[in-house]
This record gives structure tokens, C-alpha cells and sequence, in this order.
């Protein structure tokens, strides 16, 4: 990937993963970290004329091909964010992995229960049966948030 720079100062972007539960959703952001980009410098003083005590840094969403202001909280937000574009590789591999993880889990959970609906006598249905209950609350421990899902 090409260098991603700041259109205010023109030093590199660097990229960050939002929080899943934030606004942006877990997305992919590239951010200004500069501390003397004078568009981050001015947003402290910016925010405080409109009552707010908040800052701001530039970004740049590739996803949506979207930039602007980044709200920040201090200096420090969002430090902890920052992936290098292994780590995000990596990232993206497990949630991979993961994917698959829950759809053999759910087709685990799914013949289960149809061997316990007639393929064989009612013993070895009960021990489907009870297997299917402990496949789900695995499903519900493992991934909670899929919790709604409609897949067994």
C-alpha cells in the first residue's frame, strides 16, 4: 500500500482499528498523529471557542474513501489503536478462523439434532440431544456476539 499522508501537514498516516462498538464500527482508519500538524494544534482551541473539550485530528477512510476531522479526548486517544499492517493481516485471519470456527460449530449443533430425530434408537437420540444443548451454550459462551443469529 502506498504512503497515506496528512493533507494538512504531510506527515504519514497511521493506521488504527476503531473499537466494534464505536461509530465506526471497527473500521480501518488512517489517522494525523503528528502533534505539531497545526490542523490538531488549532482543534483544541477550535473545540473550546464551541464549548467542547475536545480536539481533533485529521483521517482518511479507505473503506469509504471519507476524511475529516477524528475527534480526540487528548493527546493519547486512540494510541492504543495503532496496528501495523501485519498485525491487521493477522487480525483479519482469525476473524476468519473465527467464521469458520462458528459455522462447523452450528453444523455440529445442526446433525446433532438430526440424529436425534429418528436415526437411531431413543439412547443414542438423548445423547444427541444433550450433545446439541452443550454445542449451543458452547456457541453462546464462544460467540456472544452472534448470540441472535438464526443458525442453530
Amino acid at each position: 500500500m502506498a504512503s497515506l499522508n496528512c493533507v494538512h501537514c504531510g506527515n504519514a498516516l497511521t493506521k488504527i482499528v476503531t473499537d466494534l462498538l464505536s461509530d465506526w464500527g471497527g473500521a480501518p482508519l488512517f489517522v494525523c498523529f503528528n502533534p505539531d500538524c497545526e490542523y490538531y494544534e488549532n482543534s483544541w482551541s477550535v473545540m473550546a471557542r464551541q464549548g467542547s473539550p475536545f480536539g481533533y485530528r485529521y483521517y482518511y477512510s479507505e473503506e469509504t474513501d471519507n476524511d475529516g476531522a477524528f475527534l480526540v479526548a487528548s493527546p493519547e486517544s486512540y494510541l492504543d489503536c495503532i496496528v501495523a499492517e501485519e498485525d491487521y493481516v493477522t487480525m483479519e485471519r482469525k476473524e476468519e478462523n473465527q467464521d469458520t470456527e462458528y459455522d462447523n460449530l452450528c453444523q455440529a449443533i445442526k446433525h446433532a439434532e438430526q440424529v436425534a430425530k429418528g436415526h437411531c434408537d431413543e439412547a443414542c437420540a438423548a445423547d444427541h440431544r444433550q450433545l446439541a444443548r452443550w454445542l449451543r451454550q458452547l456457541k453462546t459462551i464462544k460467540f456472544p456476539h452472534r448470540a441472535g443469529t438464526k443458525k442453530p
